[in-house]
């Protein structure tokens, strides 16, 4: 930099708000800027000024995340306002730039609001390279300048040494490289691509030579196939012309035997009326025959019927004759009956009064015993409707109780499969498998801890992360392995495994007492909350810290504040709620985040023992209940069934009474009877002579009607004789006509078998010719259809070349089309995709010609010029690596000490590979070594990468450096003759400006009117600020 050059060096930075600045405006000086201040007061913080306001981002410091960070605790934005000298005259340039705790933040130039691009575009204007590590070394990134690579050095160096215009034809050359490397490529492949193509379409060719030739081919075999149907064709024209003459001589013949025909049927239809009125008379005869012969069976039917009426009038006499006979004897023996049944009737009356007598008694028994069976009756619904609708009921739902309380975890663990499938199987896997462990291996952790109460659940699940509450515990570590193998590996499951050294007590104990906590309402711990395993207990305490995180109650909500103020709590919650406080790492302020809690139901209670063990012994009580009841249900039932067997018995004894008053009434009843049997007996005598004179009338009646039925049969019988008489004879006449007739039949049939054979002979020939007018159809359709496949439409197939040149004679032909049809599938069809490929390829092959031509032509111009701009630019970059390296050789030197920086590249024109190599030796009979985070040590590194930033000093084109305290790690010597070199090469006049940070400085260093000390004096323990007002040199930040 010339000597006076004051353009984009820092006039002054002001920031508020910034880190640990409320606020403060520094004024550097021209050259060497030496900031000094202990530890934490904010020295580093001018250097994140410097960079953010400048532009730059958070990764250029590697200190906080987001801009955010670097607001002071408790305020809600920041700014940054740096003046820039924008030239030799000392006019100022100011970069404003202010960001809040959204992240959004303003730019402004010259109190101008501008873009973020406008704003990095004005600085860059100036050469200020905020990432580039030659120019700003911040502390966090001081080895990161050790681990980066020879090209990003060289990169950094150029940028920061080298004027804009050299940059610029860096990036061209690089960009140059690029695209004929690219283009190279590209080149490359599509001479590949030709070559591949032009192969390809060579043997495509000869595909589709092969395809014209068989098209030929395939024509002159379709003109084969049309002659050969034109010779069919022909064929089928002089044979339909030959069938024709058959047929006008077959209709000729059909014609005079039908002729013939004629009078032969005429004689034999008046043969056939005849024997038809022959056999109508037979039949009339027939008819006359049948009705006689029914009106004869009717008679002899009569005749039978006037027979058996005779003789079922005798049968009656001889009966009634029988029953006058035996009518006395009957009424002797009714008599006796009638004696026997008076005499058991007596008998009956005399027994009447004991049996009412014993009737009552017995009724009364009935009652008695009725009576006494519907008290036992009702005792025993009362009992049995309390056992059902009271015991029973309780007993029912107990049970259903302890099975509910009992099942928790298996109903638990049925809701989790569902949710987590994974961790289901892998429980299950381990129910079966345990045995394969040497020490215990623990469920997932929400099955393993029960709640004291199910309502706590949401603390524990707001606290422990999902992964943990589903992760395994494992006391062992070699089972905790072989475990991950099976599950993670084998099995493919995704669950989480954890290690928890095996304990019987807890280890873990709260920092304050709970009594402590009660005046702000907190009742209890998280880990009071639960119970479970001591190992997955010891582990939520390692991890989760819960013996020290309290819960409280709504007096909590209503405390935060003092909570808060108290201090002693950084995590705790109220009943909906989550308070984490955190304090800042620069100040005593402190932030609190407040979350709304919510429960996701995956943990379960513990199961209260005593609350089970109570329902067992009141479920006990009610069986012993039930069984009591169930015995005088019993005996009520046995004291029902001997009352029903008495009462059964005594209904017994009334049957037998009630049996033996009936048998009175029946014997009543019979003597009525018996009495009017006899009565009606002898009412009812028969008179033996009436009886046979009306016997003599009724048969007498009957042979009169059997003498008149007899004349008719006789008159019948004569008619039927002179019917059958002339049936016979009309029978006779017919057999000697028909016997005549034969001959007439049998020239009939042999004249109509001559007609039938001419007609089929006539309709023969009618059907072939038919058929050979299709075929003549057909054929000319095929050779249409064959002539249009190849031809135009309206071509004459006669006409065609080889149609004339063809064999005449079908087997000729036939010999041909099989030669030609060969030749065809022995050769490849028309494939028009591969023509089209043909032609696609051609086309193909042209374009790559083209480009090839073209990107050679381009290649040269490109060489060209890379050519003109290498000569211009190698020289001068030879030259400034020469100059370093002369530089930083001799800083070394001084030092006792080796260093050689060069030039190192895979060729003169592979420019992406440029890269500076810096090679330093600390130790005599030692080579040198390339300077890297793994030769040298920390110290070392920072004696190289301060040498070489030095090393660039005079070369510089950046207007200021800032290098955060590069000497730490340094031994006294080192860092003496560093800073020397720093001041010898920072203050001179015309050199850049340099702002050094230190926390401190070796004594009696050396020292000029060129450089300016800050001392950072800020904290919440400052002394006196006027303590370095007496020098003049000295600038106090506070």
């Amino acid at each position: 930099m010339a000597e006076g050059n004051w353009r984009g060096k820092i006039k002054s930075i002001t920031v508020n708000n910034f880190i640990t600045y409320d606020s403060v405006k520094v004024s550097p000086g021209p050259y060497l800027n030496v900031i000094l201040g202990p530890n934490g007061t904010g020295k580093s913080t001018l250097v994140a000024a410097i960079v953010i306001g400048m532009g730059g981002n958070c990764q250029t410091l590697s200190r906080g995340k987001t801009l955010v960070d670097y607001i002071k605790n408790g305020k809600t934005k920041a700014a940054i306002s740096i003046d820039i000298y924008k030239d030799n005259e000392k006019n100022v340039v100011e970069f404003f730039r202010v960001f809040d705790n959204t992240g959004s933040g303003t730019f402004k130039v010259d109190k101008k609001k501008v873009s973020q691009k406008a704003y990095l575009d004005e600085v860059k204007k100036y050469n200020i390279q905020i990432d580039n590590l030659c120019q700003f070394l911040p502390q966090d990134r001081v080895q990161d300048f050790a681990k980066m690579n020879p090209e990003e050095i060289f990169i950094n160096t150029v940028k920061s040494v080298c004027d804009s215009e050299a940059q610029e034809i860096f990036e061209q050359l690089k960009e140059m490289e690029k695209d004929s490397g690219n283009s190279g490529a590209e080149l490359a492949k599509w001479k590949a691509d030709l070559k591949e193509a032009e192969a390809q379409n060579l043997q495509l060719k000869v595909r589709i030579e092969n395809m014209s030739h068989r098209t030929q081919l395939q024509e002159k075999l379709q003109v084969a196939k049309i002659k050969k149907g034109h010779l069919e064709l022909e064929e089928l024209l002089a044979k339909t012309q030959d069938y024709n003459k058959d047929l006008e001589d077959a209709k000729k013949c059909l014609k005079e035997n039908e002729k013939k025909l004629q009078p032969i049927k005429q004689e034999s239809q008046d043969f056939i009326n005849q024997i038809k009125k022959l056999e109508t008379d037979g039949t009339t005869q027939k008819n006359n025959l049948q009705k006689i012969s029914s009106k004869l069976a009717n008679l002899d039917g009569d005749t039978e019927k006037e027979m058996d009426a005779i003789r079922q009038i005798k049968a009656e006499f001889q009966n009634v004759k029988r029953q006058a006979q035996t009518q006395e004897s009957d009424i002797a023996e009714e008599t006796n009956v009638l004696t026997a049944l008076l005499k058991d009737l007596q008998i009956s009356i005399s027994q009447t009064g004991t049996l009412n007598a014993k009737k009552a008694s017995l009724d009364q028994k009935i009652a008695e015993l009725q009576k006494e069976n519907e008290a036992l009756l009702q005792e025993r619904n009362q009992v049995a409707h309390t056992l059902q609708t009271e015991v029973r009921v309780e007993i029912n739902s107990i049970k259903r109780k302890l099975e509910k309380m009992q099942s928790a975890e298996q109903q638990h663990l049925a809701a989790m499969e569902s949710r987590f499938p994974d961790m289901y199987k892998a429980v299950m896997w381990l129910k079966d498998n345990r045995d394969m462990f040497q020490g215990t291996i623990y469920d997932p952790i929400l099955l393993e801890l029960k709640l004291k109460n199910l309502a706590d659940g949401k603390f524990l699940e707001n606290i422990i992360s999902q992964r943990d509450l589903l992760a395994f515990v494992c006391e062992d570590v070699n089972d905790m392995k072989l475990l991950v193998k099976k599950l993670t590996h084998e099995m493919k499951l995704s669950v989480n495994i954890v290690q928890s050294d095996p304990a019987e007590k807890i280890k873990f104990t709260p920092s304050i007492p709970i009594n402590q906590l009660r005046r702000y309402g907190f009742t209890k711990y998280i880990l009071d909350m639960v119970e479970g395993p001591v190992p997955i207990l010891n582990y939520i305490c390692q991890i989760y810290n819960v013996h020290n995180i309290p819960v409280g109650t709504n007096r909590s909500s209503d405390m935060i504040d003092e909570i808060i103020a108290a201090g002693q709590l950084q995590l705790f919650f109220t009943p909906d709620h989550r308070y984490s406080v955190a304090k800042s790492k620069y100040s005593s302020a402190s932030s609190t985040t407040c979350n709304e809690i919510a429960s996701h139901n995956m943990m379960r209670q513990v199961l209260d023992e005593r609350q089970v063990e109570e329902e067992r012994k009141t479920l006990q009580h009610l069986i012993r209940r039930s069984d009591a009841m169930n015995n005088q249900i019993n005996e009520c039932e046995a004291k029902l069934s001997y009352n029903e067997q008495k009462a059964k018995n005594v209904k017994v004894e009334l049957r037998e009474i009630t049996v033996k008053t009936q048998h009175m009434t029946t014997v009543q009843q019979r003597v009525k009877a018996q009495q009017k049997k006899i009565k009606d007996i002898r009412e009812n005598v028969i008179d033996i002579k009436a009886e046979e004179i009306k016997c003599k009338e009724s048969v007498k009646a009957s042979l009169v009607k059997l003498l008149q039925l007899q004349k008719d049969k006789i008159d019948q019988v004569a008619e039927y004789m002179k019917f059958d008489k002339d049936l016979l004879f009309n029978r006779e006449y017919l057999k000697r006509f028909n016997s005549g007739n034969s001959d007439l039949k049998k020239k009939l049939c042999e004249a109509e078998q001559t007609v039938e054979v001419s007609q089929k002979l006539v309709e023969r020939i009618k059907t072939t010719i038919d058929g050979h007018k299709r075929k003549i159809s057909d054929k000319k359709g095929e050779i249409k259809s064959l002539v249009e496949a190849v031809f135009p439409a309206d071509t004459k197939y006669q006409d065609i070349v080889h149609f004339r040149t063809l064999p005449g004679r079908i087997e000729e032909l036939l010999e041909e089309i099989g030669s030609l049809q060969a030749q065809v599938d022995c050769m490849e069809g028309h494939n028009e995709r591969v023509i089209e490929e043909f032609e696609a390829r051609q086309k193909k092959i042209d374009e790559l010609n083209q480009k090839i031509a073209n990107d050679s032509a381009r290649q040269r111009s490109l060489l060209g010029k890379i050519t003109e701009l290498h000569e211009s630019w190698y020289p001068e970059i030879i030259k400034v690596v020469d100059q370093i390296n002369t530089k930083f050789s001799r800083f070394m030197q001084s030092m006792m000490y080796a260093g050689e920086v060069m030039l190192t590249m895979k060729s003169p024109y592979a420019y992406s590979t440029y890269g500076i190599s810096i090679k330093v030796v600390y130790r005599n009979n030692e080579a040198l070594q390339q300077l890297n985070s793994f030769l040298q040590s920390g110290g070392e590194r920072t004696v190289a990468i301060a040498t070489y930033t030095l090393a660039l000093q005079q070369l510089t084109q950046v207007p200021f450096r800032c290098v955060d305290e590069i000497n730490q790690g340094m031994d006294p010597k080192n860092e003496r003759k560093i800073f020397e070199m720093l001041v010898d090469e920072t203050s001179k006049s015309g050199m850049s400006q340099y702002f050094f940070i230190t926390p401190k400085l070796l004594p009696n260093l050396k020292c000029n009117d060129y450089m300016v000390f800050h001392c950072i004096f800020n904290g919440p323990h400052v002394a006196s600020p006027v303590m370095f007002l007496g020098n003049e040199n000295y600038m106090l930040c506070t």
